[in-house]
């Protein structure tokens, strides 16, 4: 066997042995790719839920709240001891665990929008300033 003739075996050898594997990697490279993607998606999919749950829980939270906090003052206590005191959703400025978040309201069966921040009555005798009832009322919508 000349040295040529085994160079020729060896460099038919090398690709008989090349193209499959480039074939293999080629295969590897884009299932790689796919279970990028699809773990991708179950990742956001899993964010979703959990943001929906957190919502869901927030909402169910607000909901359970009485509809006496969303005036400016309501009634607490029990029939023989109750007094009034302001709302919880009155504090300026409002103080919240959700971030972002500006005030609380409500829509009356009249159709009016009513927040808890500006007091119906006279707010010096709830001792707000007028500094502060206007900035209250600035916050109001």
């Amino acid at each position: 066997m000349t040295q040529r003739r085994l160079l020729l075996l060896l460099v038919l050898f090398f690709v008989a042995l090349a193209l499959p594997t480039s074939v293999l990697v080629y295969q590897a490279y884009g299932q790689l790719k796919w279970e990028a993607f699809y773990q991708h998606q179950r990742l956001a999919r899993e964010l979703t839920l959990r943001i929906d749950g957190d919502f869901r829980d927030l909402i169910e939270r607000e909901e359970s709240r009485p509809i006496s906090d969303y005036e400016f003052l309501n009634v607490s206590g029990s029939e023989g001891s109750a007094f009034l005191q302001p709302s919880p959703l009155s504090q300026f400025p409002p103080q919240s665990e959700l971030p972002g978040l500006l005030g609380y309201f409500q829509v009356d069966s009249a159709g009016q929008l009513r927040t808890p921040i500006v007091p119906d009555a006279d707010a010096s005798s709830y001792g707000i300033s007028s500094s502060e009832l206007q900035q209250r009322q600035q916050q109001d919508w």
